[in-house]
């Protein structure tokens, strides 16, 4: 297993880099909605797009050119699941207040 190692003669090319961030936002993705859950925020709408957020790297499929053409749809995608879970609406007043905040009637 010479990948990842100063022996991997690819550790330094633009496609090795871009699919190194490529993992380190799925790892970042993966640290929220972990710490979303632990929180008690994920509400049934917030667990969907959370689900979702986690499944667009299966989006980026492929090498070479055909990588780097379902790069940008994978990436509006995520933001638009980003803007979901970060914009409270009506429906997800557990963005807004903690379930152990929450007023029961």
């Amino acid at each position: 297993p010479l990948r990842g190692t100063w022996l991997d003669p690819f550790r330094s090319s633009s496609e090795r880099q871009r699919d190194l961030e490529i993992l380190e936002r799925y790892e970042k993705d993966v640290t929220m909605v972990v710490s979303l859950g632990r929180q008690g925020m994920l509400t049934e709408e917030l667990l969907h797009a959370a689900l979702a957020l986690l499944e667009v790297p299966a989006m980026i499929r492929g090498y070479g050119h055909v990588k780097a053409a379902s790069l940008e749809p994978a990436k509006l995608r995520r933001d638009a699941i980003l803007h979901r879970l970060r914009t409270p609406s009506s429906h997800t007043t557990a963005l807004q207040t903690p379930p152990h905040q929450q007023q029961q009637n």
